[in-house]
């Protein structure tokens, strides 16, 4: 008799388990039980998998896409490039060597990725110390104490920077911070006031096993501030990047699809080596969700002809209690 499925614990079990030998489809399967251990927006898990050896197919799910929080999709493929990007760790440290290919059927354009996976790897060096980060990795939506970060953590986290299109920047200038927050604020304030966002907000919560507190919490920070009901709302809600010891930005040369994927890897190999470090992290992407807002952060973090494609909060805090669901593999595969 086995254990009642525990989307908060099951998942994470993986840690420690021995690679199957029984066959390479269950080696490539057993894979994928760290890809799924990634980070995605509000949780959605937009992901499917195929595992047909010698490869690996990575597919966008845009049936768990967000259709106003993410009108464009850069989160969609972000999301399956996080996923995309645990999936390469853990085959580097089973020792396989891989080739990935992204979006290699232009008809069809959900088909993400196909990763070639094959015996005898090593693992690259920006890679090699992060496996063991990837159950330990959590996203904090907790207040963060402000303590300065060393600048020779921040230089390691800058080394993981690997790709030469990838622009990552770091900041912990107050002035910047506070104007960060402003337009955060204002971003939050423009899509909580549309029924539509609010809606979807809320069917996500509504999903039982994908529901969490810190999202119940934030809808109803909005909802006092949209309300009026306080000024100190508005004060909590501008805290989180000012308690940040830093903000940080990741942007591309480009603006395709291959570039939002290529970011949503880089995006997680960050957060894994800020989780090897002792920091935490927490992406603000509502800065880029809302035209208008998206268009003054080009201009005030002077980003312009790059494109920015995640944002997010660095620095210390109390450990999150508990991890965030995870559907069952079985239901990401196709």
């Amino acid at each position: 008799m086995t254990d009642a499925y525990d989307p908060k614990v099951t998942p994470w079990a993986v840690k420690g388990q021995a690679l199957p030998q029984d066959s390479p489809e269950a080696q490539l399967t057993f894979l994928l039980r760290f890809a799924i251990l990634a980070p995605s927006t509000y949780n959605t898990q937009p992901w499917k998998f195929r595992a047909a050896p010698p490869a690996i197919h990575v597919f966008a799910d845009p049936d768990r896409r967000m259709i106003s929080g993410d009108a464009d999709l850069r989160e969609l493929f972000t999301s399956v490039g996080c996923a995309l990007e645990n999936l390469l760790v853990a085959a580097e440290h089973f020792g396989f060597a891989h080739q990935t290919v992204l979006f290699p059927n232009p008809e069809d354009q959900w088909h993400v990725a196909a990763v070639d996976v094959h015996p005898n790897g090593q693992r690259s060096p920006h890679r090699a110390h992060l496996f063991d980060c990837i159950p330990a990795r959590h996203t904090n939506h907790r207040r963060y104490n402000g303590r300065p970060i060393p600048e020779d953590v921040l230089d390691a986290l800058r080394r993981v920077v690997v790709e030469p299109e990838v622009r990552l920047q770091m900041t912990a200038d107050p002035v910047l911070r506070r104007r960060a927050d402003e337009l955060l604020v204002e971003a939050d304030a423009h899509q909580f006031a549309d029924p539509t966002f609010r809606r979807e907000l809320l069917q996500w919560v509504t999903q039982g096993a994908f529901g969490s507190a810190w999202l119940l919490g934030k809808i109803g920070r909005l909802a006092a501030r949209t309300l009026h009901l306080s000024a100190h709302a508005v004060a909590v809600e501008s805290e989180p990047l000012m308690n940040a010891s830093v903000f940080g930005v990741i942007a591309t040369e480009a603006s395709t699809r291959a570039a939002q994927v290529v970011a949503g890897q880089v995006y997680e190999r960050i957060h894994l080596q800020a989780t090897y470090l002792g920091l935490s992290m927490q992406p603000v992407n509502q800065l880029l969700q809302v035209p208008h807002v998206k268009e003054a952060f080009i201009r005030s973090f002077n980003l312009s002809p790059l494109s920015p494609q995640l944002a997010f909060r660095l620095g210390y805090a109390e450990p999150e209690a508990e991890h965030t669901p995870r559907r069952p593999l079985e239901a990401c595969l196709k």
